[in-house]
């Protein structure tokens, strides 16, 4: 982590909004500035890049913005942000000498941290879902509309003492993307300065409003690809850029976030401290990815005492849109016991975790209509102060008025995801009754990829695939795969036969397919693997 007490206010914007086309393009102007002062190191394909984020890097710099209104009265604030990842930590009334940091309320600790300023909590934290909650817009901000009138007024707000919290929350949410997403994408910049003057300003809708969830995976897909073997691809909902279209990534793009986790290496002269110093980008070979390991149950003890069918959902909601893990509706709800894990079926694509990550539960119980768990685990990468940290095993409970579930899962900076196959090569003949477990390890836990007792065997083919619970798995690049077999042959008149039993290790190596056989006494397995 950062020290906070040696972070620096690097530079200071000065922007006076001006109701004007010479506004329209001194807004341009401005954004055009920030990207130059930020600028550090090599560009990537023609995009500037910001400060690699690193321990014991972190710095700030400060956006003073003013606005004379119809009355001729000038309201002004400071905004104050990260240089490494735009983050919007706070704000600051013109003349008044207190910070307002975004967190929520009872936060002590702060990253604003002046001599003789005092800084307090706003009341709600900056992940898009908790701003567009409090501003009472939706999650996916859609609906969010940007000229030089939203501007003022965010700024009047702002500067405002007796604004509500919801004003606050929506103001925020102007300048979070007038200022740090419009930095970051031409796409928003260009959009925010089009509609400056218009008396009916067109909605962010779903284009912009997804990009703006996917700038760390953009910027890492570009960069990805400049690894030798490596191409450009990047799975997304916004339709304005194609999945293997890379220029019209680098269109997109107006400075990057610099992703890979390690030290630039020192390239000509210059101190490596100065902030100007010319580097050689170290670009990750994977991506930040999410594995959820399991999901466990924790009903009341009155809860117990009841018959345990469970029915609802657990979904992920990343930069690529919202897939699920588990899915029954009520009237396929599943007969469970208490404190088991829910064996998860999905999913059935990479989870995706440099951008806003949701994991969102609502499990209940089909005998008493009883909420066993219900709500939401969010995952900022830009926040200092996350919970969910990169590289370690994470348990988070997620609770209900009947109880709870437990979520493992781990949020890796740079993994690859494996699709995994297993096929009988040798079983019972033509057709072999499997039944059985298959789990997976990526050296931070474990997930189950089949679980099948012996009453529900069923018939498959050899030569052919046993049907998974889910066949990605995500695993660190400096770590490796391990995959656990115990395979049953069912037999009605004899004894079961062992298929096969062991474990087939693969180190991850982007693009790279692998094959291994597993052997029981009466047959063979083979576990096959391809790293993306």
């Amino acid at each position: 982590m950062a020290n906070r007490n040696n972070a620096r206010v690097l530079f200071t914007v000065n922007w006076h909004i001006t109701r004007d086309l010479d506004g329209a393009y001194a807004y341009l102007g401005f954004i055009q500035d920030l990207r130059a002062q930020l600028e550090v190191g090599e560009r990537t394909r023609g995009v500037p890049s910001l400060v690699v984020e690193r321990a014991g890097n972190m710095n700030f710099f400060d956006v003073h913005l003013s606005y004379t209104d119809t009355n001729n009265i000038t309201h002004a604030i400071n905004l104050r942000l990260r240089t490494d990842n735009l983050y919007l930590i706070g704000f600051r009334r013109e003349n008044l000498n207190t910070w307002f940091e975004l967190a929520n309320q009872g936060v002590r600790n702060f990253l604003i941290n002046e001599p003789r300023t005092p800084t307090v909590p706003v009341g709600f934290g900056e992940n898009y879902r908790a701003l567009a909650s409090n501003a009472g817009r939706s999650d996916d901000l859609h609906d969010v509309v940007l000229n030089f009138d939203q501007i003022g007024w965010a700024i009047r707000t702002l500067a405002d003492g007796t604004s509500t919290q919801r004003d606050k929350a929506r103001a925020l949410l102007v300048f979070v993307i007038a200022v740090a997403e419009a930095t970051r994408f031409h796409l928003i910049s260009r959009f925010v300065s089009s509609s400056w003057l218009s008396e009916q300003p067109e909605e962010l809708g779903p284009s912009r409003g997804n990009l703006v969830h996917n700038w760390d995976r953009l910027s890492t897909a570009i960069q990805r690809a400049q690894n030798p073997g490596h191409w450009f691809t990047f799975l997304n909902t916004t339709g304005l850029i194609g999945t293997n279209n890379i220029a019209g990534a680098i269109d997109a793009l107006g400075i990057m976030h610099l992703t890979c986790r390690e030290d630039p290496r020192p390239s000509g002269s210059g101190s490596s401290g100065n902030r100007r110093s010319r580097s050689i980008p170290v670009y990750c070979q994977g991506q930040s990815l999410l594995e959820i390991f399991h999901v466990l149950l924790n009903p009341t003890d009155k809860e117990r005492a009841y018959k345990m069918t469970l029915y609802g959902t657990i979904t992920i909601t990343d930069g690529a849109g919202t897939t699920n893990v588990w899915n029954r509706d009520k009237s396929k709800s599943v007969e469970t016991d208490p404190s088991i894990y829910i064996p998860l079926n999905g999913p059935d694509r990479p989870l995706y975790a440099g951008d806003e990550l949701y994991i969102n539960l609502d499990l209940q119980n089909e005998h008493t209509d009883h909420v066993i768990a219900n709500g939401t685990i969010a995952f900022n990468p830009f926040d200092y102060f996350s919970l969910t940290k990169y590289n370690v095993g994470t348990t988070c409970e997620v609770s209900g008025d009947y109880g709870s579930a437990t979520v493992s899962y781990m949020v890796m900076s740079d993994g690859l995801y494996a699709q995994i196959a297993v096929v009988i090569i040798e079983g019972d003949g033509d057709t072999t009754q499997v039944y059985g477990d298959i789990d997976v390890n990526n050296g931070h836990g474990q997930s189950t990829l089949f679980l099948t007792q012996r009453g529900d065997a069923f018939d498959v083919k050899t030569r052919a695939s046993i049907p998974l619970l889910k066949n990605i798995v995500a695993v660190p690049t400096k770590d490796k795969l391990t995959v656990n077999v115990n395979i049953k042959d069912w037999n009605r008149f004899l004894s079961d036969t062992q298929i096969a039993w062991g474990a087939a290790e693969f180190h991850p190596q982007y693009m790279r397919s692998e094959s291994k056989r597993i052997k029981g006494a009466g047959g063979e397995l083979e576990v096959q693997v391809t790293w993306l």
